[in-house]
């Protein structure tokens, strides 16, 4: 697994997220005026996949299950064909979400049950990686509880063991939701309460911290305010680093959680900076899904055949992700 993790934190390199749920793609083709059905979606994902010179910003791709297995034009599977391309293949395993109590809006990740033998399979179809994803959900005084926190970081820490367990490295993904008007420092109390107690647990539970990855989003104010500066978010970010997150984790990648392509350049880049400034050594990345391919689905909506110019568009994003890491 520490092979893994250096794999996936190559210099000036981070990870793919292409993940997305056939429910969730298929809305976002619906959006473009697309059908949303398995061959466009399995096409659009090879394009990207298939990308020259991917690996050069690239380390790791996080697949949906049905991806992992799949076919592309030349009849090697995904997995072996970004092994081949030295990038590592990664697979979401947690699985819909379920209303969590009477207030219809917190929510718990389902996916525990046969967790064990789904990832024993993934490890030998390929994987190396594997990703769960929670969210939180913010209100002043409200939101998040002290209910949905202890239950949704409890199931983070099952599946960290369980992944370790077969082999695999996990990233965990508590995801603070940008969904309303809450202020940074708002979600900044949120990240504390929720980072103190997922990592209290996972020490207790005696996962391995330095085999282990940090999905998270930015410290940053409720998506119906206007967008924070790049410097206060990395200041916000980073001391949540420095005052919750254990050195010795593998690393930490971000996700782009709504925000802009540009935004999550700028935000990351400043975070990266203000890391190296005060010799924050935990490796740094970006695992993003819709801020390194929203341009290029856009292009291919419009022309599902000029597959070089979709190429062109993604690889210039992916780029843009690589430079904010100082690269």
């Amino acid at each position: 697994m520490n092979k893994t993790i250096q794999k996936i934190f190559q210099t000036g390199k981070g990870i793919l997220a292409a993940d997305e749920s056939t429910k969730t793609i298929s809305k976002r083709f619906k959006v473009l005026g697309v059908e949303a059905n398995q061959k466009n979606i399995s096409e659009y994902r090879n394009i990207l996949f298939e990308t020259n010179n991917l690996n050069k910003h690239i380390s790791g791709v996080i697949l949906y299950k049905d991806t992992l297995d799949q076919q592309l034009v030349d009849t090697k599977k995904v997995a072996d064909f970004l092994k081949e391309n030295n990038m590592v293949a990664g697979v979401k395993v947690d699985e819909s979400t379920e209303k969590f109590s009477k207030n219809n809006i917190e929510l718990y990740t389902k996916g525990l049950d046969g967790l064990k033998e789904r990832c024993d399979c993934y490890y030998e179809m390929g994987a190396q990686f594997t990703k769960w994803r929670n969210v939180f959900s913010v209100e002043e005084g409200v939101f998040p509880t002290d209910e949905i926190i202890d239950k949704n970081t409890s199931d983070l820490v099952k599946y960290a063991k369980i992944s370790q367990e077969s082999g695999l490295v996990p990233i965990i993904e508590p995801e603070i939701l940008r969904d309303g008007n809450h202020s940074i420092s708002e979600t900044k109390k949120v990240f504390c309460k929720v980072f103190k107690a997922l990592f209290k647990k996972l020490e207790s539970e005696q996962v391995q911290l330095d085999s282990l990855i940090l999905k998270t989003s930015f410290v940053v104010s409720g998506s119906e305010l206007i967008y924070d500066d790049a410097e206060s978010v990395a200041n916000e970010t980073i001391d949540i680093f420095e005052n919750f997150v254990p050195k010795e984790i593998g690393g930490i990648v971000f996700l782009s959680g709504g925000l802009s392509p540009s935004q999550s350049f700028s935000y990351l880049a400043s975070t990266v900076k203000k890391a190296k400034e005060i010799d924050f050594t935990t490796p740094i990345s970006f695992s993003y899904s819709r801020a390194i391919q929203s341009n290029a689905m856009v292009v291919w909506s419009k022309n599902q055949t000029n597959e070089a110019k979709v190429q062109e568009i993604f690889f210039a994003d992916t780029e843009k992700a690589s430079k904010a890491l100082g690269q």
